[in-house]
């Protein structure tokens, strides 16, 4: 049996990219959340790194779900 591959994403870095992929907007977030806009920014940042893409659009297509 081999072992599902680790997430490379953080909590946090998901939560973010869910919220986004369900179209909410870093401001949307950042209120719901109780974070700056710009940590909002820095971990979509760093979602969209680690998993190779470059925006929203990406994150339904590498399979994020949507919140």
């Amino acid at each position: 049996r081999t072992p599902a591959p680790a997430d490379p994403l953080t909590s946090r870095e998901r939560l973010v990219a869910e919220l986004a992929a369900g179209g909410a907007t870093n401001a949307e977030i950042a209120e719901r959340l109780v974070l700056s806009v710009r940590t909002v920014e820095n971990h979509l940042s760093r979602a969209y790194a680690k998993l190779g893409i470059t925006s929203r659009g990406d994150l339904a297509r590498y399979g994020i779900p949507n919140r």
